[in-house]
């Protein structure tokens, strides 16, 4: 359990450290844009490129154990909403869907970050394209914006998906859905048991009033 949690501390700290490099980038690239200079704004792709080249190094190293941590925090989330929607009593389980939903919650802010930062040049750099005259930096400008649309960077879990806001979106839709038909289905369950409970009642009083008679 340990080493779970220094394993997610670190994730935490290196998606903070990069999402401030991201940052810093895109102020430099302002600053560039601002001052017209074609020579700064390639420097600053080019740390562009070197910080997501080593966003994409660790996401290859993450490649195998980012999918079953993924899978094990979205079982416990899937057992937490079963707890509250009375589907399931196993003793436990709320604190356990708890912790699994707080470290979702603050790993899957810190990846959507990153992915933000990254792609948050893409404007700066389109604005930037129309002031520029040379044909040939028109063209590196046009390509550089393509191969980031194009290849995002970002986590990827296991190269499955891309961890940006509209993944995030459609998760969430997901579980509530779940947590609906769950609620639904509960709430079925206890309208049967009591529809059972007034059969039986209407039967033991049948029964009596044919003995009484």
């Amino acid at each position: 359990m340990f080493s779970l949690s220094f394993f997610q501390l670190f994730l935490v700290t290196i998606m903070i450290s990069v999402s401030f490099c991201f940052y810093a980038i895109q102020r430099s690239l302002k600053n560039a844009v601002e001052k017209d200079n074609i020579k700064l704004v390639r420097s600053v792709m080019s740390d562009h490129t070197a910080v997501g080249d080593a966003v994409s190094e660790l996401d290859n190293i993450l490649c195998f154990p980012s999918p079953i941590l993924f899978i094990y925090f979205l079982l416990c989330i899937l057992v937490g909403i079963s707890v509250f929607t009375g589907g399931i009593g196993e003793p436990g389980a709320i604190e356990v869907f708890g912790v699994a939903t707080a470290t979702v919650i603050v790993m899957t802010t810190c990846f959507v970050t990153v992915t933000n930062q990254a792609e948050a040049v893409v404007p700066v750099l389109l604005k930037f394209l129309r002031t520029v005259d040379d044909c040939k930096e028109h063209y590196r400008l046009s390509f550089y914006i393509t191969s980031l649309q194009t290849n995002r960077v970002g986590f990827t879990f296991g190269k499955f998906f891309t961890i940006d806001r509209t993944f995030v979106i459609s998760l969430t839709g997901a579980l509530i859905t779940y947590a609906l038909i769950m609620w639904e289905l509960g709430d079925k369950g206890e309208s049967m048991e009591s529809l059972s409970d007034c059969a039986v009642l209407w039967k033991k009083c049948g029964n009596f009033s044919f003995g009484s008679t």
